[in-house]
């Protein structure tokens, strides 16, 4: 029993690190495709962005590691 627990942990973990990444790619990949003048607002320099990357990746990958040790 304990061991299909730690089991089911590992895959979700797992899980939410490939949902993490994908999430990062896709966003990178969103902000990469943006207009010239879109990186010219305060809001979308270049610190803020790589904040922006950070934060939403920590907080996709936060939900998931909550879900896999609600189990």
């Amino acid at each position: 029993m304990n061991f299909f627990i730690c089991l089911q942990v590992a895959m979700f973990t797992v899980a939410g690190e490939h949902l993490t990444l994908r999430m990062r790619k896709m966003a990178f990949e969103s902000m990469v495709r943006q207009e010239m003048g879109w990186f010219d607002q305060p809001a979308n320099n270049t610190g803020a962005l790589c904040a922006r990357l950070s934060a939403d990746a920590a907080s996709i990958q936060g939900v998931s590691h909550l879900k896999s040790l609600r189990w």
